[in-house]
C-alpha cells in the first residue's frame, strides 16, 4: 500500500477537516486483517473518529467500502504516517491515550493553555437571601439553599504546574438542605431527587410554580367529597325511582342497588382514609423540611457570629489553645 505522509504533532482534538488521517477497519473477508484508509478528518465524537475515505489502494472499493464513504473507529486505532525527527524510516504512528500520534519534544511548548471538551469544574456553595423562594419538589419556600454549579474548564500549564480555570457556566442547580442530604445519601436509587435548574447553557430559568400543600389537599379533598356527594345522590335517585315505578323489586334491581351501595362504602371506608393518610405524610414532610430550614438558618447565624467574634477578639476565640502555643504568643494585644 502506498501511504502518504501526513505526520504532525497535533493532538487528536486539534484536527480539522483540513487534515487527513488513517482509519483502520478490520476485514470481513480476509481473516480479520486490518486495512488502513486515508480519510479526510470529519469529527471526533466521544473518542470515535469519523472520516471520509479519500482513496483506496488498487481500486475504488474494498470489502464493501467505497471512496467517499464515511467510516469511523476508536481514535487509538487511527494513525498518521511519516518519519519523525531522529527516526530512521516512515511508518504509521498510532494515537496514544493522550491523543498524540507524534510529539517532537524539542519543539514542545512548556507553557500553554490546554483545552478539551471533557474538562470541567464543579462547585458547591451555600446561598442565603433576604426573602424566600420556591424550589421544585419542596413543600415550603426557602431562604437558605445549596447551589451546585458546573463550568467547562481549561488547563493553564506554566511554572511547571497545572492551573485549572473555569470558563463557561454550563448549569447551575439549587437544592434545599433536605434535598442535598438525600442526594449524597441515596446512591443508585431511582432517577435521583428533585432539584431546581436556575441556569442552563447561558439561559436563566424563572422560579418553579408554588402552591401551599394545605391548599392543594384542601382543593383535592373538596373535589373528592363533591364527587362522593354526587354518587350518593345518584344512588338515592335510582332507589327512589325503582320504588315508585316498580311495585316489586326484582333480583337484577337488588343486585344493582347492592353494587352501588358497596361502591359507596368502599369509597368512604378506604379511599377517603387514603387521602387523609397522604395529607398526613405530606404534612410530616413539610414539618421536616421546615425544621431543616430552621436548623440551616441557626447554623449559618452561629457561623456568622463566630467569625465576627473571632475578628473582634481573636485571643478569646483561641483561648482553648495551650498556653505555650506559638499562635497565642503572636496574637496582637
Amino acid at each position: 500500500m502506498n501511504y502518504k505522509d501526513n505526520l504532525n504533532s497535533k493532538n487528536i482534538w486539534e484536527l480539522t477537516k483540513e487534515d487527513t488521517i488513517y482509519i483502520s477497519v478490520k476485514s470481513k473477508s480476509t481473516g480479520g486483517n486490518n486495512h488502513y484508509f486515508l480519510c479526510q478528518f470529519e469529527q471526533l465524537v466521544h473518542n470515535t473518529v469519523y472520516g471520509k475515505v479519500l482513496e483506496i489502494d488498487k481500486g475504488t472499493s474494498w470489502d464493501g467500502i467505497k471512496v467517499g464513504d464515511t467510516i469511523h473507529q476508536d481514535f487509538k486505532k487511527c494513525a498518521l504516517y511519516g518519519k519523525g525527527k531522529n527516526e530512521g524510516h516512515s511508518y504509521l504512528h498510532h494515537f496514544n491515550t493522550l491523543g498524540y500520534a507524534y510529539k517532537d519534544l524539542e519543539l514542545e511548548v512548556t507553557e500553554k493553555v490546554i483545552q478539551h471538551p471533557s474538562f470541567g469544574m464543579v462547585g458547591l456553595s451555600r446561598r442565603s437571601s433576604s426573602g424566600t423562594s420556591p424550589l421544585f419538589g419542596s413543600n415550603i419556600q426557602h431562604q437558605h439553599t445549596i447551589t451546585l454549579t458546573i463550568h467547562s474548564a481549561e488547563n493553564d500549564r506554566h511554572l511547571n504546574n497545572d492551573w485549572v480555570h473555569a470558563k463557561k457556566q454550563l448549569i447551575e442547580i439549587e437544592l434545599s438542605g433536605s434535598q442535598y442530604a438525600e442526594l449524597i445519601s441515596s446512591f443508585n436509587m431511582g432517577d435521583g431527587i428533585p432539584c431546581t435548574i436556575r441556569h442552563f447553557n447561558g439561559d436563566s430559568y424563572p422560579d418553579p410554580p408554588y402552591e401551599n400543600p394545605v391548599d392543594v389537599f384542601q382543593r383535592e379533598f373538596s373535589s373528592k367529597m363533591k364527587n362522593l356527594g354526587k354518587e350518593c345522590e345518584s344512588i338515592v335517585e335510582d332507589a327512589v325511582k325503582m320504588l315508585k315505578e316498580k311495585p316489586s323489586i326484582g333480583k337484577s334491581d337488588r343486585e344493582f342497588l347492592m353494587g352501588a351501595i358497596k361502591k359507596l362504602i368502599q369509597e368512604v371506608s378506604a379511599n377517603v382514609p387514603f387521602v387523609s393518610q397522604q395529607f398526613i405524610e405530606s404534612m410530616e414532610k413539610t414539618v421536616s423540611q421546615a425544621k431543616n430550614e430552621i436548623e440551616t438558618f441557626v447554623t449559618n447565624k452561629i457561623t456568622s457570629l463566630g467569625i465576627e467574634a473571632m475578628k473582634e477578639n481573636p485571643r478569646a476565640f483561641l483561648s482553648g489553645l495551650k498556653p505555650n502555643d506559638d499562635a497565642t504568643k503572636e496574637l496582637p494585644i
